[in-house]
């Protein structure tokens, strides 16, 4: 982390839900992607949904920047640390074509980097194609289904009560973060 401190000095602020350091979006588009993270927001209100477009320096992998943006970038407040840290980081690099997702310590035991792999992957066309908001869209239709699939499954661990949401089984793997080029 220090390596990354130093090559990369301050570290971008992120405040708002969407944070286009690119300058990607129009206002309408913006504004679209923030009813997606709200939608999911709404669904799942123990977590955090942010996403950003972004440009690291030259010979900064684009997973590396997410984390070192994720530890300083002040999206998370200090009260949630550790395990209290639920927030899902979505970050793009529209010059490079990459895309990262990185997940808090609050999420770590439930999500897998296979996980996060094929969330990003959903939007890969899309995100091909500069359809930045479709993009969006369908990774966190696809974060929503492993979401679902995760609350089920605590459901039945814990013996819960209540409306049950299935999702598919097909979801594993072994860490907190994915990258991924479209």
């Amino acid at each position: 982390m220090e390596r990354l401190d130093r090559a990369l000095g301050v570290p971008p602020i992120v405040t708002q839900p969407v944070n286009d350091f690119c300058n990607v979006l129009t206002r309408s588009a913006k504004k679209r992607v923030e009813t997606v993270l709200e939608c999911f927001e709404q669904r799942f209100p123990q977590l955090g949904a942010v996403v950003a477009f972004c440009a690291p320096p030259e010979g900064i992998p684009l997973g590396a920047y997410t984390f070192w943006m994720f530890n300083h970038s002040q999206a998370v407040s200090a009260l949630e640390a550790g395990s209290s840290n639920r927030l899902i980081l979505v970050t793009l690099d529209p010059q490079r074509g990459s895309a990262s997702c990185m997940i808090g310590y609050g999420l770590e035991p439930f999500l897998t980097a296979l996980d996060l792999q094929k969330c990003l992957e959903a939007g890969s066309s899309a995100f091909a194609a500069k359809e930045w908001v479709d993009g969006v869209m369908k990774v966190f239709q696809a974060l929503d289904v492993l979401a679902s699939r995760v609350c089920t499954s605590a459901a039945e661990t814990y013996g819960w009560k209540g409306e049950v949401v299935h999702g598919p089984d097909d979801l594993d793997g072994e860490s907190e973060q994915a990258v991924l080029s479209y």
